[in-house]
This record gives structure tokens, sequence and C-alpha cells, in this order.
């Protein structure tokens, strides 16, 4: 029965000796999961949109917002940096993307682009 790491479930190595999990030592990583992608720990949530987020098992940073988001003072919503609507009125990454489809806006304003 060949060896199998018990950090990262690779055939053929003793944890101590697995080149998968020392490059995860030397990097400063949290042991890999092996569910998300290897190299930027991160894992797809959706398969359509192809959004992207941090895995919540192994990714470094994964207890942290994303740079491009933060949390409203008031409403304490995830909301973008860049959103200055009212409380209740955030655009953020949970919240479904309101505006018309782009033929529809074409229509609307006569555009050919």
């Amino acid at each position: 029965m060949p060896a199998k790491c018990f950090g990262c479930g690779a055939d053929g190595y003793v944890q101590s000796d697995c080149p998968y999990c020392a490059a995860d030592a030397d990097s400063g990583k949290p042991p890999w999961c092996g569910i998300c992608d290897r190299r930027t720990r991160l894992v797809t949530t959706d398969l359509q949109t192809g959004t992207l987020q941090r895995c919540r098992q192994c990714h470094p940073h994964r207890h942290k917002t994303l740079t491009q988001h933060r949390r409203c003072p008031e409403c304490k919503t995830l909301a973008y940096t860049w959103d200055a609507n009212p409380c209740g009125m955030h655009e953020g990454p949970q919240t479904p993307d309101r505006r018309l489809p782009a033929g529809r806006i074409r229509e609307i304003t006569g555009s050919t682009i």
C-alpha cells in the first residue's frame, strides 16, 4: 500500500517529506484543503457568471473582506467601497443587479454601440 500524505492527501508521500505541504509551509498559507484551486485558494461559487470566492477552509485571508468591499457604519451591510447610496439601498456582492439588460438600454437611448 503506497504512503498517503495526511496533510494534503497526495499519494506516495508522508507528510514530513511531501513537496506539496512543504510549499504551503514556505508560503505561510494554511494546508491546502483539496477543494479549491491550489495556487489561488479560490472557489467558483457560480458557474454561469464565473464568480469566485476565497476558500473558507484554507485561504490565508478567508476572514477578511475583499479590498473592494466595506461594511457600512450605519446599517452594517457589505457594500462596494465606491457605493454612496443611502442605507438600505447599497449595491453589494449579495444584491442582484437591478439595471435593465444592455439591449433594452440601447433601445431606450437609441445607441448603436
